[in-house]
């Protein structure tokens, strides 16, 4: 039997590294019952499946991954979420963000326990559709199954309460399209059309149901995906009191070797004391620190200025 080697690089690689010297932290973020090495396995699994997610920026998987866990949800478990990478213009990288799912954002809704049920449904041109607005509200939608429905003309969202109220979410296809068109994740909207519409319609009734903190916080996550900064995995990272230096992604191999062979270099050409004075740490510790290209250049960069 063929098992396919898991998906590595250096920024996977050190997402993994970041959860596993974290443990004790990040599992008071964990929901009840799930451990960091399933985290682990689950963050390596979405790389496995989506290739482009390893070369996304360590603490951006790490914020992500810790985001789902807030959430109570898990990336690949009935597709209630999603692990999406983000090119990131204003800090030019790649990010992961975290896409809550149509089946997602109805769990997170249902949690409440103020609904009986959450729906979403398209609505074509040949379906027979109502609405009602005002004092009694009605909306009537009898879907013309087994025959030519016709064009997609719009989609709805509807809560039924406990206590016999409804709530719905009317959107046109005009409107549906408007919201795709500036959507960060296009190609989602491409691939999952329906899918997508129908979320966004929970999304928008959400905001005018009952929320529970998760419900608050992945309408806030899906507002920061749709921004030019995406979601902020640092705020997160430091919330849990994980420490993290940023690290350049994915360094080129080559010339990492070479930065650091000049700021070694460099170290001896400088004595003790000077990289003690410019430092505050002794040459041994700089040398142990010139792990990755950024920190290398930094380093010449102050060692220069302290000849």
């Amino acid at each position: 039997m063929n098992i396919e080697k898991p998906i590595e690089t250096k920024n996977s690689s050190h997402a993994l590294a970041i959860l596993d010297q974290s443990r004790e932290k990040i599992a008071k973020i964990l929901p009840q019952g799930a451990g960091v090495n399933r985290y682990m396995a689950i963050l390596q699994s979405e790389i496995n499946k989506n290739p482009d997610l390893a070369s996304c920026f360590p603490a951006s998987l790490v914020g992500a991954m810790l985001h789902c866990a807030r959430l109570g949800l898990e990336p690949g478990l009935l597709n209630k979420v999603y692990l999406i990478p983000f090119n990131n213009s204003k800090l030019n990288r790649k990010d992961c963000n975290v896409i809550v799912g149509f089946e997602g954002l109805c769990d997170l809704a249902m949690r409440t326990g103020k609904l009986s049920n959450i729906q979403a449904h398209l609505v074509y041109k040949e379906d027979h559709f109502e609405v009602s607005l005002g004092g009694e509200s009605k909306l009537t939608h009898r879907p013309l199954f087994f025959s030519d429905r016709g064009p997609l003309v719009g989609v709805y969202a509807i809560a039924f309460g406990k206590d016999g109220s409804k709530q719905f979410e009317v959107m046109t296809k005009a409107e549906i399209d408007a919201i795709a068109k500036t959507s960060k994740s296009g190609y989602i909207w491409k691939d999952h059309f329906g899918e997508m519409a129908r979320k966004t319609a929970i999304r928008r009734l959400c905001k005018h149901l009952e929320k529970t903190a998760e419900l608050s916080q992945a309408l806030q996550l899906e507002n920061a995906a749709d921004s030019d900064e995406g979601q902020n995995s640092a705020a997160i990272l430091l919330e849990a009191d994980i420490q993290y230096e940023t690290p350049l992604t994915v360094p080129q191999e080559d010339k990492f070797l070479q930065v650091r062979a000049v700021a070694e270099r460099m170290l001896e050409l400088l004595p003790n004391e000077a990289v003690k004075d410019c430092f505050g740490l002794t040459r041994d510790e700089v040398q142990a620190k010139l792990t990755s290209q950024l920190q290398c250049e930094r380093a010449i960069l102050r060692m220069k200025e302290k000849k």
